[in-house]
């Protein structure tokens, strides 16, 4: 269990973990309508959906922080989003990426990004994944 006492601080960063991971369960109830899910539970701590949206990608840290990538979604989890982009962001680049018409964007770093004929497949690991609940105990 993990002690918050009732500081404005932490008081945001709840609220804004909650909220994120409401966005994240929205995203993958989103995508299971129409996607196929990979139950591939030897490698995944969470099954990926396809999920084919439209996603802009604010970069937050490094020499490029403040720019804007427009890129398209491969596939969703709730612990991250693969990305498909014509621009490289590199590994452990923080980012935040609003998908489709959800007013949230979720808060991430990426993990890897794969050079392709058609430009780069990036792996974006979710900083408050949706599946890891944190329970809090009063001080």
């Amino acid at each position: 269990m993990i002690c918050v006492k009732g500081n404005d601080t932490a008081a945001a960063s709840r609220k804004r973990e909650t909220s994120e991971s409401l966005t994240i369960r929205d995203w993958t109830e989103e995508a299971q309508i129409s996607g196929v899910t990979d139950h591939y539970a030897g490698k995944r701590a969470h099954p990926r959906t396809t999920w084919s949206v439209s996603v802009v990608v604010k970069i937050t840290s490094g020499k490029d922080t403040g720019e804007l990538v427009y890129a398209k979604s491969k596939d969703v989890s709730l612990g991250g989003i693969g990305l498909l982009s014509r621009h490289n962001i590199p590994p452990h680049t923080a980012v935040e990426i609003w998908a489709g018409n959800h007013g949230q964007g979720v808060s991430g770093r990426v993990m890897h990004s794969t050079r392709t004929v058609a430009g780069y497949i990036i792996g974006v690991a979710f900083n408050t994944p949706a599946g890891n609940q944190l329970k809090r105990a009063a001080c």
